[in-house]
C-alpha cells in the first residue's frame, strides 16, 4: 500500500503561482511551477513565485516536473526551479516544451544539467505509471495527468473545458475514464466555479463583439485589448478580421511568440501580421494590443497618454476590451478605460459574464465528478471562496463533505491505504519569493514597503554636517523633497523641515544619533501628513566633521 502526500506550494487562495506536489512513498512529482503577477507591480516587483526550498532540500527524490499548459500562472517559475534542481527533467506537450525551452534560454541558470522531454501518452517515471490526455483550453498543447498509484489514480485535470476545440485540444472524458483505474482523487482548477452552466456555452467572444465590429467604419481602426495567453479568443478576432478583409497588426511581443510557435508546431496556415510599426498608418486595421493581467492595462494607459512610440489613439477608433479584470484589479481596469475614453470614447467593454475563459465552470465540474466518481476531490488554482463553491458542487454529486479537501498552501493531504489519514500537517518551507528583473528574492518585504511609500508619499532626504565635539550644525542643511509637493509649496515645506531638524538637535541632552533621527523622522512625517495628507519616506544623514 502507498504512502501519499498531496500539497500545494502555491495557487491556493490566490490567482497564479500554481504549483502542486504529489509524493508517492519516496518519490516526488511536481505538477506546474507558476508565477503570480502582483496586483500593483509599480513598486519594482516583476513577479512572485513559490518558495521551492522544500524541493531543493529533497532534489534527489524529485522524479520530474509536469507542466499542464503554457500559461504563466502554471509554468513561468520554471527557470528558478531548474536553478535549484540540477539534473531535473521537465515533461510537457510538444508545444508547451517549445515555450518552456525559449523561456529558460532567457535566464542564466548556472548549469546545463536539465532536460525538457515531450511526455508520452503512457510512461513509467519513478515508481508510478503516468498517463497523459489532451484537454481543451485557451492555448494549444494542454494536458491532464493521471498518476497511477497502487491505491488508485490521482487525476490532475488542470484548466479545461469539455469540448473539442481542434488544435486547442479535446477533453474526452469517456476516453480518460476508460483508460483509468479506480480514481483516488480528482484535482481540478476551480477558479471560475461560481460561473453557471458549461464553459462551452459561452466559449466564443464573437456574439459579444460582432455587431460592434460591423458598425465600425471601413476607414476606422478596431483596437482589441486581450490577455496574450487567451489565444483561442484572439484567434476568433483574427478570423473575424480576415472575414471582413481587414489587415491585422499584433501589438504585443509575447503573443507574437506564442502565435509563431503555434504555426511551427501545428503547421497551421495562419495569417501574417502587418509590421507593428505601421499601427498608426493603416486606417482600417484590426490592432491586437496584448499583455499580461496588469501590463495590458498599463499599455493602454501609456498609449492614451501619448507615451508610446508607434501607437496613438484616434478619436474615431473603436476599442474592444476582452480582458475582464481578475479579482483585485477592478479599479486599475476602470481607470485605464477612463484614460482611453478621453481620446477614443467608442469603447466596448466585454465582461466575464458575456464570455467565459476556457476553464471549468459549475456544470463542467459537476460533469467531471459524475463521470469519474473519485473517492476525493481537491479543488485548486483559485481564491478560497471559489474553491469552497466547487466543494458544494461536489457534494451535490455525492462526494460527502469529509471527502472534499480544500488545502491552503503548504497544508498536506496525507493518504494511507487509499484513505485520507490526515490534513492537519503542514510543510515548513512554503510562501512567496519575489522576483525583481531576473533575480530571485532580490527585493525584501521591507524594500517593498519602502517602494510603496515612495510611490504614494514621496521622499524627503535630509543631510547636514555636525561638529564632532559640540554636535552643532555646520554650514547649510541639504533638504531634497521628491514626488511630494508642487513648486509653489517648496519654500514653506523646506522651512518647516529645517525648523524641525534644528529643534530636535537643540533639544537633545544626550546626543544619540539614532534617537534624534527617529524623532526628526516621526515629526517630519506628522507635519507633512497634516499639510498635504501624505506620509513620505524620510532619510536623514549626519556627517561629523
Amino acid at each position: 500500500m502507498a504512502d501519499i502526500n498531496i500539497f500545494a506550494l502555491g495557487g491556493q487562495d490566490e490567482n497564479g503561482k500554481n504549483s502542486l506536489v504529489i509524493e508517492n512513498n519516496n518519490d516526488i512529482y511536481v505538477v506546474n511551477a507558476g508565477l503570480k503577477v502582483p496586483i500593483n507591480n509599480l513598486n519594482g516587483i516583476d513577479g512572485i513565485i513559490p518558495d521551492f526550498s522544500y524541493l531543493k532540500k529533497r532534489k534527489g527524490r524529485v522524479k520530474g516536473i509536469f507542466i499542464t499548459h503554457a500559461h504563466d500562472e502554471v509554468f513561468a517559475a520554471i527557470p528558478w526551479l531548474v536553478m535549484d534542481l540540477e539534473g531535473v527533467t521537465i515533461y510537457a506537450s510538444k508545444y508547451t516544451a517549445e515555450v518552456i525551452s525559449e523561456r529558460i534560454s532567457k535566464y542564466k541558470i548556472g548549469h546545463n544539467n536539465y532536460k525538457i522531454e515531450i511526455i508520452k501518452e503512457n510512461q513509467k517515471i519513478g515508481s508510478l505509471n503516468i498517463k497523459t490526455f489532451s484537454v481543451a483550453n485557451s492555448i494549444p498543447g494542454s494536458l491532464s495527468y493521471n498518476f497511477q498509484t497502487e491505491d488508485g489514480d490521482i487525476l490532475v485535470m488542470g484548466n479545461n473545458v469539455i469540448e473539442d476545440l481542434g488544435p486547442f485540444g479535446h477533453t474526452d472524458l469517456e476516453k480518460i475514464k476508460s483508460e483509468s483505474n479506480e480514481i483516488l482523487a480528482v484535482i481540478l482548477d476551480s477558479r471560475i466555479a461560481n460561473y453557471k452552466g458549461h464553459s462551452y456555452e459561452k466559449k466564443s467572444v464573437i456574439p459579444s463583439i460582432k455587431d460592434f465590429f460591423d458598425k465600425a467604419g471601413k476607414d476606422q481602426r478596431i483596437i482589441v485589448g486581450a490577455y496574450d495567453e487567451e489565444v483561442y479568443s484572439i484567434d476568433e478576432v483574427i478570423k473575424l478580421a480576415q472575414k471582413e478583409g481587414r489587415p491585422i497588426v499584433s501589438y504585443g511581443r509575447a503573443f507574437d511568440n506564442l502565435y509563431s510557435k503555434i504555426k511551427k508546431v501545428y503547421k497551421l496556415n495562419l495569417p501574417d501580421f502587418e509590421d507593428y510599426k505601421k499601427a498608426n498608418k493603416i486606417d482600417n486595421a484590426v490592432i491586437l494590443v496584448t499583455g499580461t493581467w496588469s501590463r495590458l492595462y498599463q499599455r493602454f494607459v501609456r498609449i492614451a497618454l501619448g507615451n508610446d512610440v508607434f501607437m496613438k489613439f484616434k478619436e474615431n477608433d473603436n476599442i474592444i476590451m476582452i480582458a475582464p479584470p481578475i479579482n483585485g484589479m477592478e479599479v486599475i481596469y476602470a481607470d485605464s478605460l477612463d484614460e482611453v475614453a478621453r481620446i477614443a470614447p467608442n469603447i466596448l467593454d466585454v465582461s466575464d459574464k458575456d464570455f467565459y475563459k476556457l476553464r471549468s465552470a459549475q456544470e463542467d465540474i459537476r460533469t467531471i465528478l459524475k463521470t469519474f466518481k473519485p473517492k476525493y476531490f481537491l479543488p485548486t488554482g483559485g481564491l478560497y471562496r471559489y474553491l469552497v463553491v466547487a466543494t458544494k458542487i461536489a457534494i451535490e454529486t455525492g462526494i460527502t463533505q469529509d471527502r472534499n479537501i480544500v488545502l491552503q498552501n503548504g497544508k498536506i493531504g496525507h493518504f494511507q491505504n487509499g484513505k485520507l489519514a490526515s490534513q492537519k500537517a503542514k510543510i515548513k518551507e512554503y510562501g512567496d519569493v519575489i522576483i525583481d528583473g531576473f533575480g530571485v528574492g532580490d527585493v525584501s518585504y521591507e524594500v517593498i514597503r519602502e517602494r510603496q511609500t515612495l510611490a504614494t508619499g514621496g521622499l524627503v532626504s535630509i543631510s547636514m554636517q555636525l561638529d564632532r565635539r559640540t554636535k552643532k550644525p555646520l554650514g547649510e542643511m541639504n533638504i531634497q523633497i521628491l514626488g511630494l509637493i508642487t513648486k509653489s509649496q517648496l519654500k514653506v515645506t523646506h522651512d518647516a523641515i529645517h525648523s524641525i531638524v534644528l529643534q530636535k538637535i537643540n533639544e537633545a541632552n544626550n546626543f544619540d544619533y539614532r534617537e534624534i533621527q527617529n524623532q526628526i523622522r516621526k515629526r517630519t512625517r506628522k507635519v507633512i501628513q497634516k499639510m498635504y495628507d501624505k506620509e513620505p519616506l524620510v532619510i536623514i544623514t549626519f556627517y561629523e566633521v
